[in-house]
């Protein structure tokens, strides 16, 4: 190795030997930072070329500099880990807010209330300065308070005037005492609601019109009526009871009491009711004898309940400037042209108000037959063109033969409309009706409202729970009607009710045909 190395230092002009392995070797740590060379003793060498490593030494002011930017980023670090727990809890705070409302509705001296205000105190900052671990363990308290403290905001819906406020909040009151003990309690999301029950109704009317009646949806909702209420098919053997019947609708949230007697005994049925839906009993069923005699003490006594943490989003809206406009294709059987843009006219200030208006695209005669299906007829219409909806407006009576006198009717799946025609303010009722269902709308039992399911009590203003809806499905609703297929259209044509041409439809009118496998209950004045 050394010869290799004296013929290579010759080559440059190098003679002096010692002087040529030194070199050499710093060339060696020059090119390379470590490089290992065998000896021949198998040692391992390693040469590294020495370097000077000079620290520069800061002066008093640069020391002071760098201590002050420590701090200062400590002291940002904090403030901001303060500032964003803050705002990721802040949800569990307005939960608290509410609380507070709803127990106020009911009793505005309830001590829970005082408790809650001091919960919430001692979860707030005392300044931004404070130490991130210290607040967040402050903070935490009100996260366990909600998982240990349950509580239900109820919606109280009462069939007619016949049930006085005061003895209702009295009624719930009571039942909020009997539940402190076992660290529960219950309040009011909003006033009590008065609603009309028909005489006749589909079970889907009553239950998702019952619900959908709130501006927002309460945790569970207590629907009383004085009638008697039965399924049309029901077992006679059903009506041992008498008096305060209760019916579960556990997943829907909904309790709903016929022959409803304020009194200790509904008192008693209702406190056991909210015990189980607390306890998670999302069962379906008409109370039997068995459930009247449960006590809600043995359900809480024997079941650890734990309160539910969520967030309110059934209040959300859309912002008004989103507004919508929906293309129209209008048939005419025996309706003039005039009748059809004035009826057209007067939906359009009945939805205007929800940022949608209707544009008519197509407009022409449409003969019908005396006896037809929706769907066909739709086919036939969007022959002449497409559009986003279809509207079928008719002189002449129609009836099916499994409900009898229908003024309107409504499929949502492929975007069609069919009324009959009557005076401008029967026109705009009914089609505004039938309209709110393409845009997902179910009935509701508040009278005087557009989705009433029956015409002696339909008006022109819209209710809470419909508001809410529409803002929700007003710019994101599609229908299929300009892309129907073969299998959609099919279904379509076996699920639309037959319509029959009658020479005098007369009697009390629903505001649709009902599908054939509806629910019907009845309900009577005892």
């Amino acid at each position: 190795m050394l010869g290799r190395v004296n013929d290579q230092l010759r080559e440059i002009g190098v003679q002096d030997q010692s002087a040529n392995i030194r070199l050499w070797f710093e060339l060696m740590s020059h090119w390379a930072r470590r490089r290992e060379v065998q000896t021949g003793d198998n040692d391992i060498l390693t040469l590294e070329r020495p370097r000077r490593r000079t620290v520069a030494r800061r002066t008093p002011k640069q020391r002071l500099r760098l201590t002050a930017g420590i701090l200062i980023g400590l002291y940002l670090a904090n403030v901001a880990a303060n500032v964003l727990y803050k705002v990721a809890t802040q949800w569990q705070i307005d939960l608290l807010d509410v609380r507070i409302e709803s127990l106020a509705r009911l009793d505005p001296d309830d001590p829970e209330i005082a408790r809650i205000r001091q919960v919430i105190d001692a979860a707030g900052y005392a300044s931004l300065t404070e130490a991130a671990p210290q607040a967040i363990a402050r903070r935490s308290t009100v996260k366990t308070y909600l998982k240990r403290h349950p509580h239900l905001s109820l919606g109280i819906a009462v069939d007619g005037d016949g049930y006085r406020s005061d003895r209702v909040i009295g009624m719930l009151r009571n039942i909020n005492w009997r539940l402190r003990p076992h660290r529960l309690s219950v309040g009011l999301a909003e006033p009590a609601i008065s609603i009309r029950i028909p005489a006749e109704a589909t079970r889907e009317d009553i239950l998702r019109g019952i619900t959908t009646a709130f501006r927002h949806r309460p945790d569970h909702v207590i629907a009383m009526t004085a009638k008697t209420c039965r399924y049309t098919a029901a077992n006679p053997g059903l009506g041992e009871q008498t008096g305060n019947r209760l019916y579960s609708f556990g997943r829907m949230g909904l309790t709903v009491v016929d022959g409803a007697v304020i009194g200790e005994e509904l008192t008693r049925h209702l406190q056991t009711e909210i015990a189980s839906f607390l306890r998670q009993d999302n069962s379906e069923r008409r109370w039997q004898a068995a459930d009247y005699a449960v006590r809600a003490e043995d359900i809480l006594t024997d079941h650890r309940i734990i309160g539910r943490l969520w967030r309110d989003t059934f209040g959300e809206t859309v912002a008004q400037d989103d507004r919508r406009s929906v293309q129209v294709s209008v048939g005419l059987d025996g309706v003039s042209e005039a009748e059809a843009r004035a009826a057209i006219d007067s939906v359009n200030a009945v939805f205007r108000s929800e940022g949608i208006r209707f544009v008519i695209q197509h407009l022409a005669p449409h003969r019908l037959t005396d006896q037809w299906k929706w769907p066909v007829e739709m086919e036939k219409m969007l022959r002449r063109g497409e559009s986003d909806i279809f509207v079928l407006l008719t002189a002449s009576d129609w009836a099916s033969p499994d409900r009898g006198p229908v003024r309107g009717l409504a499929n949502a799946t492929v975007g069609a409309v069919m009324i009959q025609m009557g005076t401008p303010g029967e026109t705009a009722q009914r089609l505004a009706h039938e309209l709110g269902h393409l845009f997902g709308l179910p009935h509701t039992l508040l009278s005087g409202h557009v989705m009433y399911p029956y015409e002696n009590a339909i008006g022109l203003a819209w209710s809470p729970g419909s508001q809410k809806l529409l803002a929700k499905n007003r710019t994101n609703m599609r229908w299929f009607s300009s892309i129907t297929s073969p299998v959609r259209f099919d279904m379509a044509v076996r699920m639309a009710p037959v319509m029959r041409r009658s020479a005098a439809a007369g009697g009390a009118a629903t505001s649709e045909a009902f599908a054939r496998g509806d629910v019907w209950i009845r309900c009577s004045a005892q």
